[in-house]
């Protein structure tokens, strides 16, 4: 049987089943196992890998799972009956594959066939910019889980998929909905955790506007990151170890003293050497990261 590069055979017009020409190629790298039903409503497994010669790199999709544990990381193969899509590798219960002696490959080769299967995450955007880009544009957004609602199970092409919706917020939007879609659903985070979010999209349905995760979305838990807010000041009132400011809207905020006398350095009374800094009103600038403070400075 004659050989052939993947730079060789991407150049072939069409998609050929079973492709007479045989291929050697590495395994740089395997995403996750799906689970999937096909057309009779069976359950079943693929996976994909990333395979490469000297001359490329290109995505592989292997359907038997019989050959699941063939296609390693590292492992080099040559491959028999296989079928070209226009952008992939298919392997059925067709496909022959034989381990080989370990082949090198160009390392820009390899790099680029890692990033077909782990792409790198789309820009971490602010909320209110996530929700106003173009319909299933991905983007990254963090923030903290302010409500959380139960896992639900919906029909998508006649399959019954698990979703769960929580809601989130960060320093420009109080409230953002995000469905998590299959096995995101048994992601262990819940309210007030702050969570990273890769490669959602942005869905309206309905007049809504929502994110929603995608196969190439990561959540995961994250630091609180630091926020910064500017606050005006009516009154004040030095109590122990903390100072409670009074906000124009009658709201109050507690900040420990350590933190206030850094700002209002005196050796006299702190509240007139507050107050001392303003008429009626006094505008300060709060940096906190989650629910402690860290800094608090005059505007």
């Amino acid at each position: 049987m004659q050989s052939a590069t993947l730079e060789e055979l991407c150049k072939e017009r069409g998609q050929a089943p079973y492709n007479k020409k045989s291929l050697k190629v590495n395994v740089f790298c395997t995403d996750n196992i799906r689970s999937y039903k096909n057309d009779q409503g069976h359950e079943k497994k693929s996976l994909n890998v990333a395979i490469g010669d000297a001359t490329m790199a290109m995505k592989c999709i292997i359907y038997d799972e019989v050959k699941f544990p063939k296609f390693k990381k590292g492992a080099t193969l040559i491959l028999k009956n296989i079928i070209k899509k226009t952008d992939a590798i298919v392997v059925t219960s067709a496909l022959k594959a034989f381990t080989v002696p370990k082949v090198e490959i160009p390392e820009h080769i390899v790099n680029a066939g890692i990033l077909i299967i782990s792409p790198p995450p789309a820009e971490i955007k602010p909320l209110d910019d996530a929700l106003r880009s173009p319909v299933k544009t991905r983007v990254s957004v963090m923030g903290q889980i302010i409500q959380e609602e139960a896992t639900q199970e919906v029909k998508v092409h006649n399959d019954n998929v698990k979703v769960k919706t929580i809601y989130i917020k960060d320093n420009t939007i109080s409230k953002c909905k995000v469905s998590l879609w299959r096995e995101l659903c048994e992601t262990d985070v819940r309210s007030g955790d702050h969570v990273s979010i890769t490669n959602v999209v942005l869905n309206v349905f309905r007049g809504e506007t929502s994110l929603s995760t995608t196969s190439l979305t990561k959540l995961q838990k994250c630091d609180a990151p630091e926020m910064k807010k500017t606050v005006t000041v009516i009154g004040c009132s030095v109590e122990d170890m903390e100072v409670s400011f009074l906000l124009c809207d009658e709201s109050e905020i507690t900040v420990p003293l350590d933190i206030v006398k850094t700002a209002f350095p005196t050796e006299g009374d702190l509240e007139s050497c507050i107050l001392g800094h303003c008429e009626a009103e006094l505008d300060l600038q709060i940096t906190s990261k989650g629910s402690e403070i860290l800094k608090l400075s005059v505007v």
